[in-house]
């Protein structure tokens, strides 16, 4: 080992006992793993901690839209079933960060899940022709559905709504799926 490189890794070693600081944007805002355990919040503006026993984790608070991938479910037509396409967008924000960084692990995907969830909940085995005419009402029900599946990550629903809904055919070609749009309403 050469003098620079002693040199850099001695600085490097004693620069991790000194506190540090990190400034934290409005629109974020964290958690503070204090060794290993222990979450404290960390708010926007200026954070001093010290890297020896401190992990900072800082993530987006600020609203944020998802754009949920269309799912095909199973609604009724009278009696018979009608295979649908639902499609939704959702928009959130965390307002607890240490219940969404400090105690889940990947809340990105958790919030997709358990919207994907929600949609299927609200629109399961309904009939069609209800849904047809009250849509607004399956998206109040979705929004109060996901309000309490996200509640408990620390995640307040702004707005649900809508995005694709329509009657169709689903085909599997090999493993693969294709959905083929239909008439909603037959004549």
């Amino acid at each position: 080992m050469n003098l620079g490189t002693f040199m850099q890794r001695l600085f490097e070693f004693i620069t991790r006992w000194l506190p540090r600081y990190c400034i934290v944007p409005a629109t974020h805002g964290g958690v503070a793993f204090v060794r290993g355990k222990y979450k404290r919040e960390v708010r926007p503006g200026l954070c001093w901690y010290w890297p020896i026993w401190t992990e900072l984790t800082i993530m987006p608070l600020a609203a944020q839209v998802l754009n949920l991938q269309n799912q095909t479910l199973i609604m009724r037509r009278g009696k018979q079933p009608v295979s649908v396409v639902v499609g939704a967008i959702l928009e959130y924000e965390v307002h607890d960060p240490v219940k969404a960084f400090g105690e889940r692990y990947n809340l990105d995907d958790s919030i997709k899940n358990l919207a994907l969830m929600a949609v299927k909940e609200t629109f399961w085995n309904q009939t069609l022709s209800i849904a047809v005419g009250g849509l607004e009402k399956y998206e109040t029900k979705l929004k109060r559905t996901l309000s309490g599946k996200l509640r408990r990550y620390g995640v307040r629903v702004l707005s649900v709504g809508l995005s694709d809904f329509a009657a169709c055919k689903v085909y599997k070609f090999m493993g693969e799926e294709r959905i083929v749009p239909s008439a909603l309403v037959e004549g």
